[in-house]
């Protein structure tokens, strides 16, 4: 069998990820010949990575999306596409293949009466937006991979359905032109097309036909071997997933992919954490580790990692509970301590004389803090260590709080980093077997005064953090004003080199301002915020860090703002009394334009 594949590549910057040259690489094992057609141009190292595995390509103008790609590689081999017996058209919008190909065109095989087929299919529907040809949408085969037969690819009116294209003005131009259409089109001219994963069956009594390749995406999978995961998978967004499941499918299909398949999923990050904001991520992939005290981790896995936690103490009367903690620490994790007086040094020392791997107790500036305590007193500690926790001690009383809120809120921190001696091995545990995970924080609080914020923990500092990025050379265009921040608190465990911007940078203490410091908008407060950008510049993901015991007490406390915001709970109770359920969308609108508003506002 003699294939021609065709692959339109597209990417803004001109670079070619790991996982496309993994998929050109497995695409030659089926295919005699393969074309890139690149919507832009490349950057010259990415030109290099195509003409290093032997392929052919060819680079145009971004215009006319995948469609007016596909017509020019198409055209480019019109007096050669008679020396092929198979077709095979797809573009770059998918990690894989997870399964070989082979299986996948083995089985297809079985069928020598089908004409083409696809992998997933997408059954017929209204046409809302009234574009259609057909006056609605009809069933067909989704056309980021589909494979053309001799008796079809040799066919006149296949020639001429691709030279008759008009080059699309709009993506949705585009889908109706060409994905829409196309199974219908050539079905209506009597050649017969079938689907790898035939989802068919599934919508019999089902009106709203669904896009199986993302809401059911781990079923097939896993069940009926789909070789794709669709890249908009991992970035639609958890709000639609929760219209049809429980939002947890992503994670569900990238969890199986990395445990039950050969296939590396280290090329998925490495495109995934390139092109997207990292809170975005997060939700979409729920990257909350919840962690036990009953699971015990083996410590000899842990090899030749090397482990430090730095603590930074300033409260003379919460040193004595905070070095309890550190009882709870293995003897492999070396110990930092630092603080801001030489009595309180002594009163570290009386109660750590004990504890024999409290390697130092540190004299520190007091001028910036906790942070700059780590990124100025301890600047010789982190890159000796491949994992660094760090944490300090806290008793806030700002914005008006009472002293219960600080209170409560440094138990919370220090509870999810240090409880107790298996639930930090699991901590180590969870990096060892992640090896892109790069950073874990507890999550911001939810509680007293901060609740007023809903998750919206930019505050004033978005600017600030955006100045600071820069400073470091971290790449901010994934940092947006939308997506609130992961990071609150500056307390965490991490890959020294997932925060190697941070730590490498030569800190200085006049980078902090002096006392008084202000309840927001500092450096310090950007900092806190900047740390999982920073991770994700070299190419690792952060996610939220909690104990069990903690994680099911906080469902319930995330469900309680959530319904019991005064302001929001009277909204929705006016709006389901008063407008009719077919404005709702309008609704939902003007709600956004709301929020987006008030976040203006704070900036300013």
């Amino acid at each position: 069998m003699k294939r021609l594949a065709i692959l339109v590549l597209f990417d803004p910057e001109g670079i070619v990820d790991d996982y496309v040259i993994y998929l050109l690489n497995e695409t030659k094992k089926i295919a005699a010949k393969i074309l890139v057609v690149s919507n832009g141009m490349l950057s010259a190292v990415g030109r290099d990575k195509i003409r290093e595995i032997q392929v052919d390509y060819i680079e145009r103008e971004n215009e006319g999306f995948d469609m007016e790609a596909w017509k020019v590689g198409l055209l480019s081999y019109k007096e050669k596409m008679d020396e092929y017996d198979e077709l095979i058209l797809m573009n770059d919008s998918f990690y894989g293949p997870i399964y070989p190909w082979e299986e996948v065109f083995s089985k297809m095989e079985a069928d020598r009466t089908i004409d083409f087929w696809g992998l997933t299919v997408h059954g017929k529907t209204d046409d809302v937006l009234g574009l259609c040809p057909y006056g609605y949408i009809p069933e067909h085969l989704q056309t980021y991979f589909l494979v053309i037969r001799a008796k079809m690819l040799h066919a006149r009116v296949f020639k001429e359905y691709w030279e008759n294209k008009n080059t699309a003005k709009s993506f949705e131009e585009a889908v109706l032109q060409h994905e829409v259409c196309f199974t219908k089109y050539f079905s209506d001219m009597g050649f017969k097309w079938s689907v790898y994963c035939d989802t068919r069956e599934w919508e019999h009594d089902y009106d709203k036909k669904i896009n199986h390749y993302l809401l059911s995406q781990r079923k097939l999978i896993e069940n009926f071997h789909y070789p794709v995961l669709k890249r908009k998978a991992l970035t639609q967004g958890r709000g639609y997933f929760l219209e049809e499941n429980y939002g947890d499918e992503p994670k569900r299909s990238l969890t199986f992919i990395k445990d039950k398949t050969d296939y590396n999923t280290t090329l998925i990050w490495q495109h995934l954490l390139r092109t997207n904001n990292i809170t975005a991520i997060k939700e979409g992939l729920g990257l909350n580790y919840i962690l036990s005290s009953d699971d015990v981790f083996d410590d000899s896995k842990i090899g030749l990692v090397k482990i430090a936690l730095i603590i930074h103490l300033y409260y003379r009367d919460l040193i004595e509970e905070c070095i309890g903690y550190v009882r709870n620490l293995p003897d492999y994790v070396d110990v930092y301590i630092t603080t801001d007086t030489s009595e309180k040094m002594g009163i570290i020392a009386s109660f750590t004389k004990m504890i024999t791997n409290v390697k130092d107790i540190r004299l520190v500036d007091g001028r910036g803090r906790d942070l700059a305590a780590l990124l100025v007193g301890c600047n010789d500690v982190m890159n000796k260590y491949d994992i660094l926790g760090f944490i300090h001690d806290k008793k806030s009383k700002r914005m008006g709080q009472s002293i219960a809120v600080g209170s409560a809120y440094f138990h919370a921190l220090w509870d999810n980093m240090l409880c107790d001696r298996n639930y930090i091995r699991n901590i180590f545990k969870t990096f060892i077997e992640n090896p892109c995970l790069g950073f874990l924080t507890p999550p911001p609080p939810c509680h007293g005064e901060y609740k007023k914020f809903q998750g919206e923990f930019w505050t004033i500092c978005f600017d600030k953090t955006l100045e600071l990025a820069k400073k470091l050379r971290i790449e901010s265009s994934h940092i947006k004003l939308e997506y609130p921040p992961i990071a609150l608190g500056s307390v965490f465990w991490c890959r020294t080199k997932a925060l190697s911007d941070v730590f490498g940078y030569e800190w200085a203490i006049t980078d902090f301002p002096q006392e008084p410091l202000g309840d927001d908008g500092t450096i310090s407060h950007a900092m806190e915020r900047i740390f999982p950008f920073a991770a994700q510049n070299q190419g690792y993901y952060s996610g939220w860090l909690m104990h069990v015991d903690f994680a099911a007490n906080e469902i319930e406390n995330i469900k309680c703002v959530i319904q019991g915001a005064p302001f929001r709970r009277r909204l929705i109770n006016y709006v389901k009394k008063n407008i009719p359920h077919t404005l709702y969308p309008v609704v939902g609108i003007m709600w956004k334009l709301v929020k987006s508003v008030i976040m203006v506002v704070r900036r300013i």
